[in-house]
């Protein structure tokens, strides 16, 4: 029975025995789509389009998009545009205009879905109306597509996919296990419980909402509270709070950073504590998600490497640089692969003590043949102390460089990183001829 992918948006790449292309961000979307025209550039012309539609298309330097919609009196159109979110260079503009051209509603960037636009409009009376989309600085080209999403209902969200390949799907190491929330907890005595290390997964169900969270901490515990919400699509930005028993503030959440909010503590005493967490704007309801990563800070290290794929010839090897960023440990770190290709053979595979790198080498195994792509990720573990850490390398470098556009890296692709078996170039045994 053939699977049907989740709407959302996902992630390929082409394979060949002369190597693979760049990941390329594909929309799946179980709306009928349909191309856009190639003469809807004026008001006249604009391109009839019938609800609920997609419109794959793209912006032309200096012209304008159009597509009509009719609508019934008090009828709803939500119109979406998918740009910036499959790595287009397209910053788009959304108008919604009336018959005679006039302006009724406009987006350039929509919370929750970065420099994207969408725009919600219910019709006061029937009549055709206007979708206008162009580049906010008027440029265009084939690097600037777009897919153009309407409806007279809600629009469904199109998260990024989790990777799979059925080929080559490393194991994931496992995950902590989320902490939903649980309403209603906003008061001392409904707070939901956690127990640290812990993933809490919750949302701000309306305006002025205030989720608190109870746990224990031991004196001398060292622990950071690491906020997510627009990396996730989300349209809130977190205000957290940390709390004694008695209620009385023991920090807050500096909102100034660049991150998504990250409150870091050490604690001076073994007791109950809460955290109060709240939308910084007093926003709520649909699209108001958050995660937060509550981590026991303890000596360990991050890995990264600036590639997300790399080909080699048959029977050959590459090579991948890993780069390591120590906290408070100076110890050796080994690296493996973590791939369903156990044949791939490693070595220089230790960075040293005191060492922030590495050139971990890696030999094909005469199984792999031209055209063939396997996935890896590369892990790192030691022993710190009396226990083992283990950790993934991070790919973000390599694809902040992919895509540029892009305010946060896209978590599902992180550390998610490719081979690509090409064709062994043949040496010539002829001797060079001199030309007269």
């Amino acid at each position: 029975m053939r699977s049907v992918s989740p709407p959302g948006i996902g992630a390929f790449r082409v394979t060949t025995s002369n190597g693979a292309s760049a990941l390329e961000l594909l929309p799946i979307d179980r709306m009928e789509s349909l191309p856009e025209e190639d003469d809807n550039h004026k008001l006249d012309s604009a391109q009839t389009l019938k609800l609920p539609i997609a419109v794959t298309g793209g912006c032309n330097e200096l012209q304008f998009d159009y597509y009509r919609v009719h609508l019934a009196a008090s009828q709803r159109l939500s119109v979406d545009v998918v740009a910036h979110r499959i790595g287009s260079e397209l910053d788009p503009v959304l108008r919604l205009l009336d018959s005679k051209g006039r302006e009724l509603a406009y987006c350039d960037d929509a919370p929750g879905i970065g420099a994207d636009a969408e725009i919600t409009y219910t019709a006061h009376e029937s009549g055709n109306f206007l979708v206008e989309v162009r580049d906010i600085r008027y440029n265009g080209g084939e690097n600037y597509p777009y897919l153009l999403r309407a409806t007279d209902s809600v629009l469904s969200p199109l998260p990024f996919l989790p990777i799979r390949d059925s080929n080559s799907d490393p194991t994931e190491i496992a995950p902590a296990v989320p902490t939903l929330e649980v309403e209603p907890n906003s008061t001392f005595e409904t707070a939901t419980h956690i127990t640290p290390p812990a993933l809490i997964k919750g949302r701000f169900a309306r305006e002025q909402d205030r989720d608190m969270y109870v746990f224990p901490a031991q004196k001398g515990q060292r622990m950071r509270f690491e906020g997510r919400t627009r990396s996730l699509g989300s349209t809130c930005d977190l205000f957290m709070t940390l709390l004694k028993e008695d209620g009385s503030v023991i920090k807050e959440a500096d909102v100034s950073g660049a991150d998504e909010g990250t409150l870091i503590h050490s604690f001076d005493a073994t007791g109950s504590y809460r955290l109060q967490v709240e939308e910084l704007n007093q926003f709520g309801g649909n699209n108001s998600d958050y995660e937060i990563e509550v981590v026991l800070v303890k000596p360990d290290f991050q890995l990264s490497i600036d590639q997300e794929k790399w080909e080699a010839p048959e029977n050959g090897e590459f090579e991948i640089k890993v780069n390591c960023q120590r906290r408070d440990y100076d110890g050796p770190v080994t690296l493996s692969l973590q791939s369903n290709e156990s044949g791939l053979v490693l070595s220089n595979n230790l960075i040293a003590e005191k060492s922030n790198e590495v050139t971990l080498r890696v030999k094909l195994p005469k199984s792999l043949k031209p055209g063939q792509l396997v996935h890896f990720s590369v892990l790192g573990y030691a022993k710190i102390g009396d226990a083992f850490f283990e950790t993934k390398a991070s790919t973000g470098p390599a694809l902040k460089k992919l895509f540029q556009g892009m305010l946060y890296p896209i978590r599902e692709l992180d550390g998610f990183a490719a081979l690509a078996v090409t064709t062994a170039k043949k040496e010539s045994n002829e001797e060079p001829k001199l030309v007269e």
